[in-house]
């Protein structure tokens, strides 16, 4: 059975009923920005804008990888948490053959089937004959699926990029999970958003009509109406988060459905997060979840860092 909202957003049943679950909670993971019905959004994202993808990133996680690990150091397991349209994950493929490094064998994990989907159609041209994808929910438990793909006379490297961990509820808990879905000698490369500095606008490139959209399709998709909606993106302890505020009194469902979910006006639901970190707080992290950081410090260039880590 297929439950459609009022904006024609579709989602099946198990997974309307884990939504309306979060927004009865006020709040939705940033996870379900990358399934369901908001995938279109990303894939369209990618096709428009694939310049703002170049943003030297890739060169980043390269180079630092080279710097700590050395040229003969790095493992030629490559899993890829969150590829998510392939973008970024293409140049981090392309740009290790470039520098002469292996990757031997690929595994890809994410949340989404559909961005699974796409990043194997975009990936397919750059990657190693023995490539595998699965679906996984990293916040959730630890998987299986590493230890069942990789091959025990050689470690993993994991590579957790482009800012996913700050997306997350629990950044530690994540990291543990990382950690017991792996073995001791495998590497992590973490990469992470920095807080901005003094001055600097980093909520505006979130408060777009693009990105605004974007961070109420869950909304939609829980049955709630733009009109019956006021979204506002502010930066609040080193975190950007978008808020609904709901504008009026309503009500989400059914005793006989989901659970009816009641709201007054003035109720909010958080729809975005973005956490920022600094280097310590990386370390620090990675530490309390098992991880050992290696280099002397963290790498930053701009607002991104970039943090290697061995399983221990």
């Amino acid at each position: 059975m297929t439950a459609v909202d009022a904006s024609g957003y579709e989602l099946d049943a198990v997974r309307r009923e884990v939504l309306m679950r979060f927004v009865r909670d006020r709040y939705i993971p940033m996870r379900f920005l990358y399934a369901g019905p908001a995938v279109d959004r990303h894939l369209e994202f990618a096709e428009s804008y694939s310049e703002d993808y170049q943003d030297g990133r890739s060169e980043q996680e390269l180079s630092t990888l080279l710097e700590v690990l050395g040229h003969d150091g790095v493992p030629q397991q490559l899993c890829d948490i969150g590829p998510s349209n392939g973008v970024h994950s293409a140049q981090f493929v392309t740009g290790l053959s470039c520098l002469g490094l292996s990757c031997r064998r690929y595994l890809g994990l994410d949340f989404s089937s559909r961005m699974l989907d796409a990043a194997r159609i975009r990936l397919a041209p750059d990657l190693p004959e023995d490539s595998r994808f699965a679906q996984w929910d990293f916040e959730a438990a630890p998987t299986g699926a590493i230890s069942s793909w990789r091959r025990p006379d050689g470690a993993v490297m994991l590579c957790l990029l482009g800012g996913t961990l700050g997306n997350t509820e629990d950044p530690a808990r994540t990291l543990r999970h990382l950690r017991a879905s792996c073995s001791p000698g495998d590497a992590l490369v973490l990469g992470v958003f920095a807080p901005p500095p003094p001055g600097e606008d980093v909520v505006g490139p979130y408060a777009t009509a693009v990105m605004r959209d974007t961070m109420t399709i869950p909304l939609r998709a829980a049955g709630l109406l733009d009109q019956q909606l006021e979204l506002r993106v502010e930066l609040i302890d080193n975190a950007v988060i978008g808020t609904a505020r709901i504008r009026s009194d309503l009500s989400l469902g059914s005793d006989s459905d989901t659970g009816a979910v009641h709201f007054a006006a003035g109720d909010e639901i958080r729809c975005f997060l973005s956490r920022r970190f600094t280097p310590l707080d990386v370390q620090g992290l990675l530490r309390a979840a098992g991880w050992r950081p290696l280099g002397k410090s963290a790498k930053r260039a701009g607002s991104y860092i970039v943090q290697l880590a061995q399983r221990i």
